[in-house]
């Protein structure tokens, strides 16, 4: 039996463990009888910030220092090549590119030749000629490692757009009829950092971050391998991989997660602890393995794809087919009931707990229809999507999920419907009834049940009661420090200005959506000139598009910035004194934006809707300090200090907020 059926069939009796069409065992990857021939990392997305200090340096020695203990245990002991498939920066500074080539010259041993190509961040704060000169290869070549033909191709631009590669067309072709022409029975492996349009996860319609410049010319190679990077995408999806006149992977990211479709959008917020990137081995009969590695936990994932060796009766299981042969998630009603537990209700809405299903596919996550209970249920709302969080390892036993935008002193109907990672959504449903409770009274001022963001042991500290059973430490980036402010005669956290940043963990109340809500902050600014960009985030939330506090250092103001409906950044503001103790409020009530300094309003504007947010994400972390985004990347840092820092679900009145200002 051919090893791609085998394959097959042990992954439809593997279940929820399996995660290819094509589960390889670690042994057969070792056979005597086919032995490795050459051996070469490959990853993208490395986002090299500039910093020695920073996480992507150390993460990604830590992935080439593992290929090579990995490689020492095996009877083919080379590491042949390092495939980065663009986006070594994050802005393609000089600064960034040399402490990427840098730390690359001395992570790499004699044998292990680098392949590169250049990504959009590349062209951010560079260019061409800078890249070529720092990295010192072509940002277009070809290459052969121990007979194996690789080629790399860069963009034109930072653009990402259709037409990015076509200025290289005529080149390519003739580069991939050469490295046919070398051994028409090798794979040719290509690699470039944007995915193919109609290909793998991120490259494919709704949501396509691809570019259809390569698909006709690669019709005529069905050798062809190609990896891209850019879409941040979970490695552990099985539509990473592609098989269609030729094979294309996705490469995932070496820095941090970020996962968006039709339905759901998500990223890990733990940027510090993530990084994915394949293992490439190609054997004697010309056929390929790839294994995907964890390199926060310093190992293999489990399970590998196996490409066969190119000819005109290679089997291809990774093909579009999958899209229609899968089977729909269910729950094992015998050892696994689908009992929907009502965790917490709140002013819109209800969190919900219940097991995971059995994907025999991939969990991918989950479908929520909702309506009114009565005998004639009288209003059904859109139904709602959550992830299966499908990309931690190991995955939760337990599936949250967050209702919201209901109405408050009603009862609901949950229909929960698992949704496997084709988007095949089951036939079969867990239910639960849950009751909104009535709305907050206005002065009903309460304390926040979002953030708490204050000194307590030393350490600025969640102590937002709901969200967690006891108070949860920030996690410090940079230099942030505790000391004692004379004016206030308290503990207070000190910024720096240099991208420090104080970052809560996410909760589970923050996983649900503000439609509405206050921000709060006590800060003491300070004048900061050596930075060009004016801007500094004193409150923001690493998803995009937040409710956000900022400061003006050039204007000497401060800012709420906000968008409503999934709009562009609206912002409203006033003047603060720098070197003293300020009091801001920031209230969104669903009609206007009202910004309060020192307990008295100071600004507003109308705004009728609901705040913008990507809805249910998995984490949803507040930044003091800084603008952070995926992956622990810092800007726009705020120099001063900040005595507490509260958002609260609902929008506060202008007594609470006077009230506040005063304690």
């Amino acid at each position: 039996m051919p090893q791609h059926a085998l394959s097959r069939r042990r992954f439809l009796q593997a279940g929820a463990a399996a995660f290819s069409l094509a589960l390889v065992p670690r042994a057969f990857a070792q056979s005597t009888k086919n032995p490795v021939v050459m051996r070469a990392l490959v990853m993208s997305d490395v986002h090299f910030e500039g910093g020695r200090h920073d996480p992507e340096p150390e993460r990604f020695k830590r992935a080439i220092q593992f290929v090579y203990d990995y490689s020492g245990r095996q009877a083919y002991k080379g590491f042949d090549a390092l495939v980065v498939a663009g986006d070594m920066s994050n802005v393609g500074s000089e600064e960034q590119l040399a402490l990427f080539k840098e730390t690359m010259d001395a992570a790499l041993r004699p044998g292990t030749q680098p392949l590169l190509c250049m990504g959009n961040h590349e062209f951010y704060g560079g260019d061409t000629a800078r890249w070529t000169r720092i990295m010192g290869v072509n940002p277009n070549a070809r290459y052969e490692v121990n007979g194996v033909q690789f080629i790399a191709l860069s963009l034109a631009d930072g653009s990402c757009l259709n037409g990015s590669y076509r200025y290289a067309l005529g080149w390519l072709e003739k580069e991939l009829k050469a490295a046919r022409d070398a051994d028409p029975l090798k794979p040719i492996f290509v690699f470039q950092h944007l995915p193919i349009t109609g290909t793998v996860t991120g490259g494919r319609a709704p949501d396509n971050w691809g570019v259809d410049d390569l698909y006709d010319l690669f019709q005529g190679y069905p050798q062809i391998v190609d990896f891209s990077g850019h879409t941040h995408f979970p490695i552990t999806d099985p539509r990473s991989i592609w098989q269609g006149s030729f094979t294309a992977l996705q490469t995932s990211s070496m820095s941090y997660i970020c996962h968006e479709d039709k339905y759901f959008y998500s990223y890990e917020s733990d940027g510090l602890n993530y990084g994915e990137c394949y293992l490439l081995e190609v054997r004697e009969d010309n056929s390929s393995l790839l294994t995907p590695m964890n390199v926060a936990q310093n190992q293999f994932y489990d399970f590998s794809y196996e490409l066969a060796a190119p000819g005109p009766d290679a089997p291809r299981p990774y093909s579009d087919a999958r899209y229609f042969e899968t089977e729909e998630a269910d729950w094992d009603w015998r050892r696994n009931k689908p009992i929907v537990e009502v965790v917490e209700t709140f002013d819109d809405g209800a969190r919900l707990r219940f097991p995971q299903a059995t994907f025999r596919s991939a969990p991918f996550g989950y479908m929520a229809q909702i309506s009114e209970h009565s005998e004639v249920p009288s209003k059904y709302y859109d139904p709602q999507y959550f992830h299966a969080q499908y990309y931690e390892r190991p995955i939760p036993s337990d599936a949250y999920v967050n209702i919201d935008g209901l109405e408050p002193g009603k009862t609901y109907r949950a229909l929960i419907k698992p949704i496997n990672c084709y988007q095949r959504v089951s036939s079969k449903s867990a239910e639960c009834f849950f009751e909104v409770p009535a709305a907050r009274p206005i002065g009903a001022q309460g304390n926040p049940d979002v953030l708490e963001l204050s000194i307590l042991e030393g350490r600025f500290t969640d102590q937002a009661a709901p969200a967690a059973p006891a108070p949860i430490p920030c996690q410090y980036f940079g230099s942030p420090r505790t000391v004692v402010d004379e004016e206030l005669d308290a503990c207070v956290l000190e910024l720096d200005g240099r991208k420090s940043v104080a970052v809560s963990h996410g909760k589970p109340i923050n996983a649900r959506r503000l439609y509405r809500g206050t921000f709060v902050a006590r800060f003491k600014a300070f004048e900061k000139t050596e930075e060009t960009d004016p801007f500094c985030a004193l409150l923001g939330n690493t998803n995009p598009k937040s409710a956000e506090l900022y400061v003006n250092t050039q204007e000497k103001t401060v800012l709420f910035r906000f968008s409503v409906n999934d709009g562009e950044y609206q912002s409203i503001g006033a003047p603060i004194s720098f070197g003293r103790w300020t009091d801001v409020a920031a209230v969104y009530n669903e009609q206007c934006a009202i910004l309060y300094v020192n307990g008295e309003e100071v600004a507003r504007t109308e705004a009728p809707g609901a705040l913008t947010r990507f809805p249910h994400h998995v984490v949803s972390a507040y930044t003091v300090g800084a603008d952070v985004e995926p992956g622990g990347h810092k800007r726009r840092s705020f120099k001063g200090r900040v005595a507490f820092a509260k958002v609260y679900s609902w929008p506060l009145s202008a007594v609470q907020i006077a009230e506040l200002a005063t304690k």
